[in-house]
């Protein structure tokens, strides 16, 4: 398995390459927050204009969305990293898309609440690859909630629904 030569850490790039994710507090603003097996041998990533942040108090702020290339520069798909909010308070996600608006891979990047944890439960999160932009994705329909964590699970299938959207409407 190829690591991204641009890692942060050592650390960082084994914890990415063996696990699939990145670790809680690693940086999420570079391409090692990208799991290496979902593109192997790139990365590249450029930040695509993120959407007007909302005023204050008024919605969650906007997604951040980049392209990742290869080293051509050929596109592979998109990474969007946004905040969602469920009754227990706002946490971090990521969504990996491919160049066809097909979910790869989602991940809860940061949840500091201690009710619906569950969330961050592959079983819950892989459930998502696969999808793509034209799909119906519903919670407690196409989508299931993970059991205690049903309102975070909801707002979750929101926001990977709304990320889809965000990169359809930008790219």
């Amino acid at each position: 398995m190829t690591t991204n030569a641009k890692c942060i850490t050592p650390i960082l790039c084994l914890a990415v390459v063996l696990t699939g994710c990145t670790p809680a507090g690693a940086p999420v603003d570079s391409p090692s927050a990208i799991p290496a097996n979902l593109f192997p041998g790139i990365i590249h990533t450029a930040a695509m204009t993120p959407l007007a942040e909302p005023p204050p108090g008024q919605g969650s702020p906007a997604p951040i969305i980049e392209r990742i290339t290869d080293d051509g520069g050929r596109l592979l798909g998109y990474s969007v990293r946004m905040q969602v909010v469920s009754r227990s308070g706002p946490f971090k996600i990521l969504v990996i898309l491919d160049d066809a608006l097909c979910v790869k891979h989602a991940d809860v990047l940061e949840y500091r609440a201690q009710r619906g944890r569950q969330v961050r439960l592959p079983a819950f999160t892989r459930q998502f690859a696969g999808r793509c932009h034209d799909d119906p994705i519903r919670s407690g329909q196409d989508i299931h909630a993970a059991t205690g964590a049903t309102l975070s699970c909801d707002a979750m299938t929101k926001g990977v629904r709304a990320a889809l959207d965000a990169v359809k409407e930008y790219r």
